[in-house]
């Protein structure tokens, strides 16, 4: 591991561990802690400039801004008994994506 992994990030991969219900059960209408966790990331509204949303649950932060979102993130996640995976990167990573012409969402800002 960087010794220095702390204080050369540049970008934390946020993932938000999850397990929406794939299948709704008809006899059970009230919300998951999950489904209560995305509804409050929902309210934040757009992230800070340079973060791509990968989905409704994993984010790339820069850390120069995206600070206050990520805390945000982890102390709400921790409220609703979701857990998070945090990987620090130092670098923006190379992206592959499959199929090639897949274009992304309107909402994901290129980091």
């Amino acid at each position: 591991m960087n010794a220095n992994l702390v204080t050369d990030a540049k970008l934390a991969l946020v993932i938000a561990e999850g397990k929406p219900p794939l299948v709704p059960n008809m006899n059970d209408r009230a919300p998951t802690q999950w489904q209560f966790f995305v509804a409050k990331v929902g309210e934040l509204g757009t992230p800070p400039a340079g973060t791509l949303t990968i989905h409704e649950n994993v984010w790339l932060i820069p850390l120069a801004n995206g600070l206050p979102f990520a805390t945000k993130l982890i102390e709400w996640a921790q409220s609703y008994s979701v857990s998070i995976r945090i990987l620090f990167l130092t670098e923006v990573p190379v992206w592959i994506k499959y199929p090639p012409d897949a274009e992304e969402k309107p909402s994901q800002a290129t980091p």
